[in-house]
């Protein structure tokens, strides 16, 4: 029996035992998928499968290159093209970033080309940029440190 004592109402008198809803606790079993390059825990194996692929630092996306490469030409290049349907007519325009290698004199592409799917990719006039590459040449001096 229990007495329940409310400031506006006079007492009452409770009978019987009090009402007790239990929760069953869950006990669950799951697969973590965990990239081996930054350790990002995910749950599905799809999703940690394309941020491993696409990863900046996954080996295959290192390209010597980006490395300071004295040979790599960085320029911008604006693009039009013909046909399609945009909310502003037919067609469309913009820039992109253009990347040739002094040596061999071929128009190449990053793994981020590939991960947004740019028409770059399928041109056949570029080449996407290499892992390791024979024509490399490193800056001498990034820092002129003779001053100090």
């Amino acid at each position: 029996m229990r007495i329940c004592r409310c400031p506006n109402q006079a007492t009452k008198l409770l009978t019987g035992p009090a009402p007790i809803k239990w929760k069953k606790m869950k006990i669950e079993q799951a697969t973590i998928y965990r990239c081996d390059h930054c350790g990002k825990v995910q749950f599905r194996k799809g999703d940690m499968t394309k941020h491993e692929k696409w990863y900046k630092l996954n080996p295959t996306n290192l390209h010597a290159c980006f490395k300071f490469c004295q040979n790599l030409i960085k320029s911008e290049e604006r693009y039009e093209v013909d046909g399609g349907y945009s909310a502003y007519g037919n067609g469309y325009s913009g820039m992109r970033t253009v990347f040739t290698c002094k040596v061999t004199g071929m128009e190449m592409y990053s793994f981020i080309a590939e991960r947004r799917k740019l028409p770059v990719v399928n041109d056949g006039n570029s080449i996407r940029m290499p892992i390791q590459c024979d024509h490399y040449k490193n800056p001498e001096n990034l820092i002129d440190d003779s001053n100090f």
